[in-house]
């Protein structure tokens, strides 16, 4: 094969990749349960969300397309580590906007910041980006 069939294919294959959805970085906690696993990463999505939702002026954005999406990708990849589908299945229930928010609040809060202080919380998000945290690897400055 001529090296610029080669680097055609491989080119090709690195398109196909990108265009592939891929499972979150992010694992479940050691000996977390199905629930737990879900609900913690499905806080970490909630508060993504408001810090892209409120910091969007800031260039920060969600590094997603669909928050549910993710969530469905999450669980799959939580089947392929062993959890149990129907586990996983009973426990993929999508929290309230009101339930969301106190995630958020709360998450915000005890890192210092305040949702009343949208210079702060957007300080925060870019920090969490750049920390690589569980929420900083959803977001993407941009």
């Amino acid at each position: 094969m001529a090296l610029s069939s080669r680097f055609g294919a491989l080119t090709l294959l690195a398109m196909a990749a990108a265009c592939t959805p891929r499972p979150p970085a992010i694992m479940p906690a050691e000996g977390a349960t199905a629930k737990q696993a879900v609900d913690s990463f499905m806080r970490t999505v909630a508060i993504a969300d408001g810090l892209a939702e409120a910091c969007a002026d800031y260039g920060v954005l969600p590094a997603y397309k669909d928050p549910v999406q993710l969530t469905q990708d999450y669980v799959v990849k939580l089947e392929g580590l062993g959890y149990d589908p129907a586990e996983l299945a009973a426990a993929a229930t999508m929290p309230s906007p009101g339930t969301q928010l106190k995630w958020e609040i709360g998450y915000v809060n005890a890192r210092g910041a305040s949702l009343g202080d949208r210079v702060s919380v957007c300080a925060l998000a870019q920090s969490e980006i750049e920390k690589g945290t569980p929420v900083g690897s959803l977001l993407r400055m941009g």
